[in-house]
């Protein structure tokens, strides 16, 4: 049987967040929602309450109707998945919660994650460089900016048309100031998922185990640093939305204080780190 770690209860939290709140995890692509998709599944399913948690990566079907299972569930539940904010409508007991990742490592990882997809698929021409792909993107295309600057909602395609990189960057802080909850960051993954337990309640969470679906991925320190500044440049908004999620998460954990708990579990985990940028 996997080991436990206990997670100790949030007073704050228990004071805003009612029996039934739901709790509503839009999940950033690559930046480490599938492995807190696997080790919340399991604590759920290790407090007896597998019946709360939804995720649309484990099921599977189309985006619309996922959104419709969320809007028809009463009551106390933990839905997670990709493209949710702006397509799921907010309610008095939602609580919306994310997760950031340093753009770097999650540039290369969006890079590499097509590029697989493309070979795989059989395609006859190469797949662009690295830094040819950075500069095609302008920073919007697989930003994390677009996420909340933008949302999934009906009017999302022609505003990405219209909005310039700040003003989406701008837009993504206000609804994040607004409507998001709390937000987790994968280079701290151990009190992310602490937050979050902590948040729905879980009284133990097992260990987590680093998704490993993206062979070949280049590491930050193995790109020329031409192309680091590359990325830096092009993504800078993603960079200042990085550092404003920092700040915001490290409030929170300290405002929280997990203290001892929190100690023992980061040193299970500390091998499933692959590529770390910490600042």
């Amino acid at each position: 049987m996997t080991a436990l770690y206990a997670v100790p209860p949030v007073e704050r939290f228990a004071a805003l967040v009612n029996p039934e709140t739901q709790i509503l995890f839009h999940g950033l692509n690559k930046s480490g929602s599938m492995a807190m998709a696997m080790v919340m599944r399991d604590a759920f399913a290790a407090a007896g309450r597998s019946d709360e948690f939804s995720c649309h990566y484990f099921q599977g079907g189309s985006l619309e109707s996922f959104v419709g299972k969320v809007n028809a569930r009463n009551g106390r539940a933990f839905f997670l998945g990709h493209s949710l904010y702006g397509a799921v409508a907010p309610r008095p007991n939602r609580a919306l919660v994310t997760q950031f990742r340093h753009p770097l490592p999650r540039v290369l990882s969006c890079y590499n994650w097509l590029k697989n997809k493309h070979v795989k698929a059989g395609n006859p021409e190469p797949y662009p460089p690295l830094d040819e792909w950075v500069e095609r993107s302008k920073g919007k295309a697989h930003s994390q900016i677009i996420h909340f600057g933008l949302g999934y909602g009906r009017l999302a395609p022609h505003r990405r048309k219209r909005m310039t990189n700040r003003d989406i960057f701008e837009t993504a802080i206000d609804a994040l100031e607004r409507e998001c909850f709390c937000l987790g960051i994968a280079e701290y993954f151990e009190e992310s998922i602490f937050l979050m337990a902590a948040l729905a309640g879980l009284p133990a969470v097992p260990p987590w185990v680093r998704d490993q679906r993206n062979p070949g991925r280049p590491l930050s320190s193995e790109i020329p640093e031409a192309s680091r500044q590359l990325i830096e440049e092009v993504y800078k908004y993603d960079f200042k939305l990085y550092e404003y999620a920092l700040g915001k998460f490290r409030k929170t954990v300290e405002a929280v204080g997990f203290g001892d708990a929190i100690t023992e579990y980061k040193t299970v985990c500390s091998e499933q780190y692959n590529d770390r940028v910490l600042v």
